[in-house]
């Protein structure tokens, strides 16, 4: 009767190592096909006991902490451009100098075609709301 644990040890270490690779392989590929991701967290959500206490926790532990950070950046970024005049937005500091610029040229070619149509000199007629 052999009543040593290692080599049943030794098998499950080596199957939790492959497994702990294939999670990292579903996360590498899920930058290409986003739904691995979720595969590999609910894999690394299943096999967590099994780790537990082996030098693959920290891997999974790893594993875990990236995903959930990863998917908070996604989730700001994502945020970001569908509010792109939220603080924070590097655009906006040029939307601000830049609008106030153009509504003053505006302004001002409107003053010029005003006073060209009031001297006369004007070769075209001012638009009115019926036109």
């Amino acid at each position: 009767m052999d009543t040593n644990p290692t080599p049943a040890t030794d098998d499950k270490l080596a199957s939790l190592k492959t497994l702990t690779t294939v999670i990292y392989a579903l996360y590498a590929l899920s930058l290409f096909i986003g739904i691995t991701a979720i595969v590999a967290i609910v894999l690394n959500y299943i096999k967590r006991e099994d780790v537990q206490g082996t030098w693959l926790e920290s891997h999974f532990a790893w594993q875990m902490r990236t995903f959930w950070w990863g998917l908070a950046v996604v989730r700001a970024r994502r945020h970001h451009l569908d509010h792109p005049d939220r603080l924070g937005n590097p655009g906006r500091c040029l939307r601000l100098v830049h609008l106030p610029h153009r509504q003053g040229l505006a302004q001002s070619q409107r003053q010029q075609t005003d006073a060209a149509v009031i001297s006369g000199s004007g070769k075209q007629a001012r638009p009115t709301a019926n036109s």
